[in-house]
């Protein structure tokens, strides 16, 4: 597999998708994850699913890791983001960033199943959301909410 990242914004919910696949240099994740925050930085919060199934589990030596962890942690995008990285069968290599990320950052979790890392992502959203989901109008607007019984 030629090595390469793609990105994406997923609207329906609210997330912004970054994949890597083969064998990618640190510069390479290093960049992907920049144009994530540059592209999304006004997204609050931004909701990130860093998809690590296909990369080449042997393409990031430790020290690399650590570098790119400390990246993730020192962004002031990143460092606020709700980050869930999803991880195939053969995690050895991604295990160790993903661990470092993880214990650096109160809001990444690691995960092996997509839909439990969307699941999370969704409850991230909705305990940061500014209105209640319920209250929220058919176009994302608020709609006026009575209290009964304050009398």
């Amino acid at each position: 597999m030629s090595p390469y990242f793609a990105i994406q914004y997923i609207p329906s919910e609210r997330v912004a998708r970054v994949a890597f696949a083969g064998r990618l240099e640190l510069a390479e994740r290093v960049r992907a994850m920049r144009q994530v925050a540059e592209k999304y930085h006004h997204l609050k919060p931004l909701r990130l699913l860093v998809d690590l199934r296909y990369q080449d589990p042997s393409s990031m030596a430790a020290g690399e890791q650590r570098q790119m962890a400390e990246f993730v942690r020192t962004n002031p995008v990143l460092r606020e983001a709700h980050i869930a990285m999803l991880y195939g069968r053969d995690y050895r290599a991604t295990a160790l960033v993903s661990g470092l990320v993880a214990r650096a950052l109160p809001n990444a979790r690691a995960f092996m199943v997509e839909s439990e890392a969307m699941a999370w992502l969704r409850v991230a959203y909705t305990r940061h959301c500014p209105v209640p989901v319920a209250a929220a109008g058919r176009f994302g607007g608020v709609r006026s909410v009575s209290k009964v019984g304050a009398g």
